[in-house]
């Protein structure tokens, strides 16, 4: 079969919205349940945010499990495969144009391998950047453009500390505890006995690898979980919280905001929208002017 090389603003599935900000490419499309995306690529880099189901994705041989909370990044002219499961998918891509892409190249080279983050903070900004997207003023143009290089300067730091030692054993230990014990009260103490090092050590060699305290990834991974179950529509906000880990609604949703930027009210009725539409071949799709 043929490898498919889709220009910018080409995507197989239907395209529900696009729009152009600063030399930057924004598109919402939706997936029909079962669809097989054969390998292709994209003329340009790009990240994309799911919004709402799940797939696995094929890329250099690898697989990735994409769902709710993942944003990836696609380099230029990467071959990838889709397989989409029961339900619908809808995506948020931010495509980077070659203008934009020399703007950056000014500050740096590095940003030519793909990526993935799986919630924490840089969901959280491009769930802003998508909430900018579908509710614009005059502001948010500014605001998608700032959010936009943030996740930029954010993947190309990743991208220059891979080459750099893997993380210890016990502090991957560690992280796999928070992991699987997110909605526990756990202590630092607990913690540090249980990888054995000592607690200073664990807070110190922790917050150099992730960038964050373990307060701050254990709050990431409980609202990462919230948003899952809020997604998922079989609970309550309430339900939701007391799962995650939190006892006092109030500071969940103080919490929330502070991550996501929305109530958990708000990012509820931002991801209930469900869509039907078949999948099109990115050929046959005309391509949609910037600020429809």
């Amino acid at each position: 079969m043929r490898e498919v090389r889709l220009l910018d603003g080409r995507y197989y599935g239907s395209i529900l919205r696009h729009g152009q900000i600063a030399d930057l490419l924004l598109t919402e499309t939706v997936y029909a349940p079962h669809s097989i995306i054969p390998n292709h690529s994209h003329a340009s880099p790009y990240f994309c945010k799911i919004l709402d189901g799940n797939y696995t994705e094929t890329y250099e041989q690898l697989t990735r499990e994409c769902d709710a909370q993942t944003l990836a990044f696609h380099p230029p002219d990467e071959m990838h495969s889709e397989r989409f499961y029961t339900r619908s998918v809808r995506s948020f891509n931010v495509e980077i144009t070659s203008a934009y892409m020399g703007r950056i190249k000014q500050h740096t080279e590095i940003l030519n391998e793909p990526a993935e983050f799986h919630g924490g903070t840089m969901a959280w900004l491009a769930t802003k950047m998508y909430r900018e997207f579908i509710s614009r003023d005059n502001i948010s143009a500014l605001s998608i453009e700032g959010l936009a290089l943030e996740i930029v300067a954010a993947v190309c730091r990743s991208q220059h500390s891979s080459t750099a030692r893997d993380p210890a054993l016990w502090l991957l230990r560690a992280r796999d505890l928070l992991h699987a014990r997110f909605a526990d009260h756990l202590t630092m103490a607990e913690i540090a006995q249980t990888v054995e090092v000592h607690p200073v050590q664990l807070a110190r060699k922790f917050r150099r690898h992730y960038r964050c305290t373990i307060g701050e990834y254990l709050r990431g991974l409980r609202i990462e979980f919230a948003c899952q179950q809020i997604v998922s529509g079989n609970c309550s906000l309430a339900e939701a919280s007391i799962q995650a880990g939190f006892f006092d609604q109030s500071h969940f949703s103080r919490i929330f905001k502070t991550l996501t930027g929305l109530t958990p009210g708000e990012y509820r009725s931002m991801h209930r929208t469900r869509f039907g539409i078949s999948c099109r071949d990115p050929q046959s799709q005309s391509r949609h002017k910037a600020g429809h």
